[in-house]
């Protein structure tokens, strides 16, 4: 029998989730689940913190198996504008002393095996942050237009043929505290964000891109089959 790889991660990682409205409070409990089995298969549990202004959503987390929540009460701090706010009033109102945390994002379910080591691995104080991109296959040869022609004049249509890309999937942060303090406290987050210094690693988990209610359809009916086999395989 295969001995179950693990790996040691002393630092923080937090899961945080904004659930505004009852359909982000539905999509995230879709989700999350995607988290807990990954996290628990490299007992990093006790590492994690779900973070979310839902109450609901935290006793949901709970019952998943998650041992450590924390109820977002700040609505409109003026000192924060972005959604990971939350990780710096955990981290104040809990005392956490630490140097460099995870982000862990619940819209890229898909991670590689040692997708959370590799990204520890490149720490450095070279750097503000540590975050993950994709490699990603262009199959525009393939795409048909309105007139029902092919959009691309390719002759051979060979999957192989088709050109690969690299994007920021932002599947994990690896992040300095005092840099998302900066981020967070500055007029515009997402530009002193990429201003940033920064590593990235390679994800080598499933690309899948939540961009509409269809993407979230496709991923719950993938979350129920997964869960349907993991019962099976404890019924054995």
């Amino acid at each position: 029998m295969a001995v179950r790889k693990t790996y040691k991660v002393d630092i923080p990682i937090f899961i945080p989730a904004k659930c505004e409205t009852p359909e982000q409070i539905r999509q995230n409990k879709v989700l999350l689940p995607f988290a807990y089995h990954y996290l628990n298969k490299h007992q990093l549990l006790r590492n994690t913190v779900v973070l979310s202004d839902s109450q609901d959503f935290l006793d949901y987390a709970v019952r998943l198996g998650f041992n450590k929540t924390y109820l977002e009460k700040c609505v409109g701090c003026k000192q924060c504008r972005i959604q990971e706010k939350g990780i710096l009033h955990y981290m104040h109102d809990t005392g956490t002393d630490a140097e460099w945390f995870i982000i862990y994002s619940l819209r890229r379910p898909f991670k590689g095996e040692n997708l959370i080591l590799d990204v520890v691995n490149k720490i450095n104080d070279n750097y503000d942050f540590v975050t993950t991109y994709s490699i990603r296959t262009d199959r525009a040869m393939f795409y048909i237009g309105e007139d029902k022609k092919f959009v691309e004049d390719v002759e051979v249509r060979n999957p192989d043929r088709c050109k690969h890309y690299a994007t920021v999937d932002s599947a994990l942060f690896c992040m300095k505290k005092q840099f998302l303090y900066k981020v967070a406290t500055s007029k515009n987050p997402d530009n002193t964000l990429w201003e940033g210094r920064f590593k990235t690693v390679l994800n080598k988990g499933l690309y899948y891109d939540m961009c509409d209610d269809e993407d979230f359809v496709r991923i719950e009916k993938v979350a129920k089959v997964i869960e349907e086999v993991r019962e099976y395989e404890a019924s054995m």
